[in-house]
């Protein structure tokens, strides 16, 4: 049965360690798994536990994979399959589907990723305050979550070195990435200059190497001044500026000394 024989192959190179898995074999395997799914005459040979079991795994492999590779979109229709499955099993144990609660942390985290905030507090609401506060794959979300509401962008950053699992990292560069255009932002419409030494720590960038590209990407212009080294100018603040006269100046050092002595603070606290 083709069914059966594609299944098994799917599990056995899904089971390998992460990185000795084959993501094209994995991928096919997936496509004509799912594409037997749809032929009901394969199941009248089955019982209703393996069924349920070929099912189970199909869909929550299906859901991992697209984490794992960062197909935002695909990982949208696989982990509603998942959830959708869970549901109509509801009277089904923990231990039947050891891998609901990382399924339900990587949902969660995906509606924060696309910023989607009502539907992530629905689910929430669905799921107890003792898994919210007790079990990681849930934990983290809720906890990104409060970080994303504080304006606390640099605890986002440190929670990446903890993640519960690797397939929450994709989700997490989703958000990071939205956090630093957003503050990219905040920064063009605030500062006349900003070094590139202050730009890296305030876009919570590593090294100035990785900030770089960014600045690269958002067409930043930076000069080169003596005795400060390299200086970024934006040109939104410096025209708003002269339009309305000399009345109106930003005082940029007080401003960024301000921002850095937070963004430290919320370094020491973590």
């Amino acid at each position: 049965m083709a069914l059966t024989q594609y299944y098994k192959s799917l599990v056995s190179e899904w089971s390998k360690d992460l990185a000795s898995r084959d993501a094209t074999v994995i991928s096919n395997l997936l496509q004509q798994c799912k594409a037997e799914l749809g032929n009901p005459e394969i199941f009248k040979t089955l019982n209703q536990n393996q069924c349920t079991q070929i099912h189970k795994d199909i869909f929550e492999i299906d859901a991992l994979y697209r984490a794992g590779t960062s197909d935002i979109n695909a990982f949208k229709q696989s982990i509603a399959m998942v959830l959708n499955f869970y549901k109509s099993h509801p009277n089904s144990g923990p231990e039947a589907f050891p891998q609901a609660n990382l399924l339900t942390g990587l949902h969660l985290m995906y509606l924060l990723a696309v910023n989607d905030l009502p539907a992530f507090h629905m689910h929430l609401e669905q799921i107890s305050p003792d898994l919210q506060a007790n079990n990681s794959y849930i934990s983290v979300p809720v906890k990104i979550e409060q970080f994303l509401n504080e304006g606390a962008f640099n605890k986002i950053v440190l929670t990446e070195k903890s993640l519960p699992s690797p397939y929450y990292l994709a989700f997490i560069r989703i958000l990071m990435n939205t956090v630093r255009e957003e503050i990219a932002n905040n920064i063009e419409q605030s500062f006349k200059k900003l070094s590139s030494a202050d730009a890296t720590h305030l876009l919570l960038f590593a090294n100035e190497s990785e900030f770089s590209a960014f600045a690269q990407r958002r067409e930043w212009k930076m000069q080169t001044v003596p005795e400060q080294g390299n200086i970024f100018l934006f040109e939104k603040v410096i025209a708003k500026n002269e339009s309305v006269g000399s009345k109106t100046k930003l005082d940029t050092s007080r401003i960024t000394n301000q921002t850095l002595f937070y963004a430290k603070q919320l370094e020491m606290i973590v």
